[in-house]
């Protein structure tokens, strides 16, 4: 019985034993694989670190350019509407200068006119009275003499004065057709400016590379009417 209860004892012992081996290699394992785990998960790359493809790199590349056009095209329009309002404001000015200048130069021709009609009338009645031997018509002929030479001169006066009020008012319709050619070049200009700053945001929402080329086309042409017309005279 004691070899009996000892045997049983020891079989408990042992048991036990390879139970507690077990368990600290369990936890030995569990350990090692928490680990390789880590190790696995921090060698792997993320979602966020993958390469990306050439289409992503093509777009991104895409939005670069067209905000750098969209920020320039819009630049060069507010530039361009601001030398069309100058221009626009000097259509108006011209357009006043010509209308007071041709005013004054039928003005000038009225008074011109009456100057003439009272000269010939009075070169008529000094014709009429010149063969009378009445010493009264001999007075008013040496008075209307003296007129005839004062509206004569005045004629003249208002000759040159025509004369130079035409040439003011030739250059001042020139300045208004000049400015009005340039107001017609900046509106242009700022339409086509308008029609590339639409289509440069189409070309991003499209993804499509060619609609980006047109836009930027576009900008430029209106770029150019802008210089013509800021190098018209």
């Amino acid at each position: 019985m004691i070899k009996l209860r000892r045997r049983k004892e020891s079989e408990i012992k042992n048991t036990q034993t390879n139970y507690q081996m077990n368990m600290v290699n369990a936890q030995h394992s569990e350990t090692h694989a928490s680990q390789e785990n880590i190790l696995t998960n921090s060698d792997s790359p993320s979602s966020q670190d993958k390469p990306k493809t050439r289409r992503e790199i093509e777009l991104e590349h895409l939005e670069k350019l067209n905000a750098l056009t969209t920020s320039i095209i819009a630049v060069f329009l507010a530039v361009t509407s601001i030398l069309n309002n100058s221009a626009s404001d000097d259509v108006f000015i011209n357009l006043v200068k010509t209308n007071d200048a041709w005013s004054f130069y039928q003005a000038k021709s009225i008074k011109q006119s009456l100057a003439e009609s009272e000269k010939d009338k009075l070169e008529v009645d000094i014709l009429q009275r010149k063969d009378s031997k009445n010493p009264s018509d001999l007075d008013i002929i040496q008075k209307e003499i003296k007129k005839v030479e004062y509206y004569k001169s005045k004629i003249a006066e208002y000759k040159k004065e025509k004369q130079e009020i035409e040439k003011e008012a030739r250059n001042y319709e020139k300045e208004y057709k000049n400015a009005d050619a340039k107001s017609d070049k900046y509106d242009i200009a700022e339409g086509l400016y308008q029609l590339a700053l639409v289509l440069s945001p189409i070309s991003l929402v499209a993804r499509n590379y060619r609609l980006w080329l047109l836009s930027c086309l576009v900008g430029i042409i209106a770029l150019g009417f802008s210089i013509y017309a800021f190098t018209m005279p």
